[in-house]
């Protein structure tokens, strides 16, 4: 075998050795992790002497664990001098199967009650938008 024909023969292996590591990394993918995520309608209610502005307000809960997206449903909202009250969707992830409900009442609820100047009008029932 001359120089190039080794060279050549070189680069293969290496190839090859390369594409196994590859196989071994996508076979590296948990089958047993799930993820699934859910989404929740909630009437708040932003008081505009209390806590932050609107847009504050919003990235606070963002800041709840799990929250993945709020957003303001369309044609909700309304405002006057004292407060901004409007219905939100918010969008959630959990892994392993946890119950959604639990989380709404063991996490989302208590998340909501410590953002200052939030008040809670309405909490409904969350349901999966994704598996």
């Amino acid at each position: 075998m001359n120089l190039f024909e080794r060279k050549c023969w070189n680069d293969f292996k290496d190839s090859a050795n390369e594409l196994k590591e590859y196989k071994k990394l996508i076979k590296e993918i948990d089958p047993s992790y799930k993820q699934r995520i859910y989404a929740i309608e909630l009437k708040i209610r932003i008081d505009k002497r209390t806590g932050g502005n609107k847009e504050q307000t919003l990235d606070e809960l963002r800041g709840i664990p799990n929250i993945t997206v709020v957003s303001i449903m369309p044609a909700t909202s309304m405002s006057d001098e004292a407060s901004y009250t409007t219905t939100l969707k918010c969008k959630y992830e959990l892994t392993q199967g946890k119950d959604p409900v639990a989380y709404k009442k063991n996490i989302l609820v208590p998340g909501l009650i410590g953002v200052r100047g939030l008040s809670i009008k309405y909490i409904g029932r969350p349901f999966e938008v994704r598996t």
